[in-house]
């Protein structure tokens, strides 16, 4: 499993360090990401020891998408049943970066579309297959899948594995006094 580590441009060859530091394999180094290849067991000892990375994202798969039905298409053939719950919701966010598909919204829209009937072939559920975005986007402390990160052109579909970003957790220090 390929697993991506965002970070801030400049601190790339930080982390592949770190990365390499754990005994990880396979460490690719590019613009704001470094790119490992490792297993389940893997994610908490990333999530502990990194100290410069934001988050750790397990890639779901990659596919070229030059147009919406290829995009389509291309989620539709990931297999969201192994990290979605029957009745679990996700937040589908998205960049257009050097792609050919620059309408975000319209994206996200197809992107969701595509992962709701998967799951409702999955799953066996009418509703999902009727209402193609049956998965609803409520508050974040009570979605109970996954995020879907969808990063083009490469077309990259990656799912958290951290929660919340791991720079914005307290460490050592839950709360601060304030006199």
């Amino acid at each position: 499993m390929t697993l991506t580590i965002p970070c801030l441009l400049g601190l790339e060859a930080l982390v592949a360090d770190e990365i390499k530091r754990l005994g990880l394999a396979g460490v690719r180094a590019e613009n704001g990401r470094v790119h490992c290849d490792g297993g389940l067991a893997d994610i908490p000892r990333l999530n502990i020891n990194l100290r410069c990375g934001a988050r750790v994202l397990m890639e779901l798969g990659s596919f070229p998408a030059p147009d919406f039905e290829a995009l389509f298409q291309g989620v539709l053939a990931l297999p969201w049943e192994d990290f979605i719950p029957r009745e679990g919701e996700f937040p589908v966010k998205g960049y257009s970066l050097n792609s050919t598909l620059r309408s975000v919204p319209a994206c996200q829209a197809i992107v969701k579309k595509a992962a709701a009937r998967r799951l409702g072939n999955a799953y066996g559920c009418e509703t999902c297959r009727r209402r193609e975005a049956a998965i609803k986007s409520s508050s974040p402390s009570s979605r109970t899948g996954p995020p879907c990160i969808w990063t083009p052109p490469a077309r990259g579909f990656t799912s958290g594995a951290t929660g919340p970003g791991i720079w914005a957790r307290p460490c050592g220090r839950p709360w601060r006094r304030r006199w």
